[in-house]
């Protein structure tokens, strides 16, 4: 068979797997995966109110077993062990009937041990365990509910959190505050996992932000019942203007859970309409394979169509029916006029954004609202004018002042608030990012380019900036460096710079020198470890593979040997079509993803370029 048969027969294989995830609504969904801390999440939740499933504790349980990696659980596959992932995993099977004399279990409470024991985990699992009363509240930062008092000039106003810590924060701030208890029928304890730990002291900022903590502690009592009274009333009424009704407070796991947890703690019932449609949507993210479930951070169907646009308009071949219906779709998902949480930042713009769920109307981001504008305006600019304009017009007035575009927020660059002791992930921000701007860049191009000359040169001269000295550009929402280098590249030439740029030739000399010697291109999540992991090589992706070819093409680079021999990486994997490899951030450094559709989609949006680019 020929080189370029084999080619076709490949787009045909994959076409065809694509469009089996195409709902008869037109949208595409895939399985977004994480790591073990959801499901583990979801047991600790049902015994932590009057919420049973059995069937799906059981299923999670067989998951969490089969995820254990050397006496506990990692972050992404091949990672570095994680005590917090640990800790929670190891409760919720013990939750789930799994005795703690269990050779395999005593082995995993062991390395939890070693590694500090409770007290030693992440902010968000000490909650966790404050509220099952494994550690007492003193060993979990300060977060009064009054924090929603805040003037918007306050240095910790809650609107200069990102939207998933907004979301989650507000309900947490009244969980904590009222001390929630969690029901724990079976009376488990944790108490194998205790060890004697010496306080650290942090220093600098950081460490007058913890002072500040304990003073608050020390003085919590002083705080009027009528003002603590008026911010659990904020809070509330937050909570319910926010309702994502059928879809989950934030469309987040994380905030579900505390709005279940928030408004339970100021004493409604169960059974509330509230927190059943809160239940509802945290089952909806389960993904249930044959002998096992778990759980999903959240759904992606419009960033899952979006992407599918961009690789179906070069592969379809018999009709474009699929093209338009999922287009039609995302049309229909167009938050035309309304405003969310971003209009306090700008009341005069008028809504034009896309949300990644199903529905989350309070938070359209720049980086679904770019690439579903993106592929309306590379396939029918006609049909689609008026969405094409709507989403212009609100991506200009997201722009930061730096030039950049972040994923929900304009010009957030509060570093401090990484600083203080609840922050411990370091994911309270949402400033701008290379890779959002690259792909508003991406849409750009196909408009008006004088009209928008102004937002273009901002944008292009902040990924100058930005960019790495080996030439790379950070990915803040795909791993890494491949795909904030893609992201860039790819926007970059759309408004017409000039691959023979040095900085362009800079990149394209990086994507090109971590190539592997089977062809294929791949990075792990360990490099957002900083240091020296940033050289850490991966076995070679189709994901990678697929976005560095992408990226090279559209920088002149069709007929560069590197390009074929990637392309003939993608063929030869035909008969293991599967990446265990996780393929995204969520946080970096603290939580990552696995998006299942990227293997299918992003290989076939490379080779049907590559068909074009070729002319074949």
């Amino acid at each position: 068979m020929s080189h370029f048969s084999r080619i076709d027969e490949l787009i045909d294989y994959l076409v065809k797997r694509a469009l089996t995830h195409q709902d008869t609504e037109g949208y595409f969904v895939y399985p977004l995966e994480c790591d073990s801390t959801i499901s583990s999440e979801t047991i600790l939740l049902m015994h932590s109110i009057d919420w049973h499933d059995a069937e799906l504790e059981r299923r999670l349980a067989c998951y969490l077993r089969k995820t254990i990696v050397d006496d506990g659980w990692v972050r992404y596959p091949d990672g570095p062990y994680d005590l917090s992932a640990s800790i929670k995993a190891y409760f919720a099977l013990k939750c789930s009937g799994e005795s703690e004399n269990l050779l395999y279990m005593q082995a995993i409470a062991k390395k939890i041990r070693e590694h500090g024991g409770l007290k030693m985990a992440n902010v968000f699992t000490r909650c966790t365990l404050a509220q099952f009363r494994q550690i007492g509240f003193k060993h979990v930062p300060w977060m009064p509910v009054e924090m929603i008092l805040q003037p918007k000039w306050s240095w910790f106003h809650l609107h200069k959190f990102a939207y998933w810590a907004r979301a989650v924060v507000i309900p947490l701030c009244v969980t904590m505050t009222r001390k929630f208890k969690a029901i724990n029928p079976k009376n488990i304890h944790l108490k194998e996992l205790m060890v004697q730990t010496v306080d650290l002291k942090p220093k600098g900022l950081k460490g007058l932000f913890f002072i500040l903590d304990k003073i608050g502690r020390n003085l919590d009592w002083l705080i009027p019942k009528n003002i603590r009274s008026y911010a659990e009333r904020l809070a509330l009424k937050w909570i319910k203007e926010h309702d994502n009704k059928e879809d989950g407070l934030g469309g987040i796991y994380t905030a579900m859970e505390y709005e279940i947890k928030a408004l339970l703690s100021l004493g409604y019932s169960i059974d509330h309409p509230l927190i059943e449609k809160a239940i509802n949507a945290i089952q909806r993210l389960e993904i249930r394979e044959k002998n096992y479930s778990y759980m999903q951070p959240c759904i992606s169907p419009v960033w899952d169509t979006s992407i599918a646009m961009h690789a179906l308009r070069y592969t379809l071949q018999k009709t474009k029916d699929p093209l338009y219906q999922g287009l039609d779709w995302l049309a229909s998902k167009q938050l035309i006029g309304v405003l969310g949480d971003w209009s306090l930042d700008r009341p005069n713009l008028k809504g034009g954004g896309w949300a990644f769920q199903l529905n989350n109307p309070f938070y359209p981001d720049l980086d679904d609202t770019a690439m579903c504008g993106w592929a309306m305006a590379a396939i029918d600019q006609e049909r689609y004018k008026k969405n094409i304009e709507f989403a212009k017009t609100w991506l200009l007035g997201m722009q930061s002042k730096n030039g950049g575009f972040a994923a929900f927020s304009v010009d957030q660059n509060f570093d401090y608030l990484n600083l203080i002791p609840f922050a411990d992930h370091g994911a309270l921000l949402d400033p701008p990012t290379e890779d959002v701007t690259g792909r508003v860049l991406s849409f750009f191009g196909f408009l008006d380019l004088e009209e928008l000359s102004q937002s273009i040169d901002k944008a292009v001269d902040y990924l100058k900036n930005i960019q790495q000295s080996d030439g790379s550009w950070w990915g803040r929402w795909g791993t890494n460096y491949l795909y904030g280098t893609f992201s860039a590249l790819v926007g970059l030439m759309h408004v017409n710079i000039s691959p023979k740029e040095p900085f362009i030739q800079k990149a394209v000399n990086y994507l090109l020198s971590t190539q592997h010697s089977d062809g294929g291109w791949g990075e792990s999540c360990d490099s957002y470890m900083g240091g020296n992991s940033k050289k850490t090589k991966e076995s070679s992706s189709l994901f990678h593979t697929a976005i560095v070819l992408i990226a090279l093409m559209y920088t002149d680079h069709a007929h560069a040997p590197q390009v074929d021999k990637g392309i003939e990486y993608l063929l030869r994997r035909k008969e293991s079509w599967f990446d265990t490899h996780f393929n995204a951030p969520g946080f970096p450094r603290v939580f990552y993803l696995k998006y299942h559709g990227y293997e299918i989609l992003f290989p076939l949006w490379a080779l049907g370029l590559y068909k074009e680019k070729k002319g074949i």
